[in-house]
């Protein structure tokens, strides 16, 4: 990363400096360039923990879209009027999918309701299926 290079090339500069400062002799000077040290050695220590903070949430955000890709391949197919995911022993509401991505597993009509379809969902009580008529 040119972070990290610019910050070692600081604090190479910063030792130059304190070289130079032993030559000068002056307290304050010497002071003031090993509290850049210091700082500069901070800088550079966090640098690459946010290296290392960027590399884990890029592999995170590759997964995430690896895991949206499987599923929007995934989708939804249409049977009876409701939707399967896959298998057909299984149907779930289309209208909970639709409005708020929730697979809500519909549940079969009992007599006389199911006169109005095979299934119902649960939630917002939509009837899917064709209607079963007795002889």
């Amino acid at each position: 990363m040119d972070v990290v290079s610019s910050i070692s090339s600081a604090i190479e500069i910063a030792k130059k400096l304190r070289e130079l400062s032993k030559k000068v002799g002056e307290a304050d000077f010497r002071l003031l360039l090993a509290d850049l040290a210091d700082q500069l050695g901070e800088a550079k220590l966090q640098a690459a923990n946010l290296k290392i903070e960027l590399a884990q949430a890029k592999e995170t955000i590759s997964e995430l879209n690896q895991q949206a890709a499987r599923i929007a391949g995934s989708g939804p197919e249409l049977h009876d009027g409701a939707y399967i995911f896959g298998d057909a022993t299984r149907h779930y509401c289309t209208g909970c999918f639709d409005a708020r991505g929730q697979k809500i597993t519909l549940s079969e009509l009992a007599p006389p309701w199911n006169e109005f379809g095979k299934w119902e969902c649960p939630v917002c009580e939509k009837t899917f299926g064709t209607k079963i008529h007795d002889g």
